[in-house]
């Protein structure tokens, strides 16, 4: 993960800013699923 991050420090702001906002669409999703999935198995 820390491999992932550090070429952010390279580039603009701005890209850092879409990085951030992907990492956070990525991590949301990632958590409604698990919560769907955690759903599914009870049933």
């Amino acid at each position: 993960m820390i491999v992932i991050l550090i070429p952010i420090q390279f580039y603009g702001q701005e890209l850092s800013k879409m990085y951030k906002l992907f990492l956070s669409i990525l991590v949301i999703g990632g958590i409604v699923v698990d919560i769907i999935w955690r759903n599914k198995k009870k049933e």
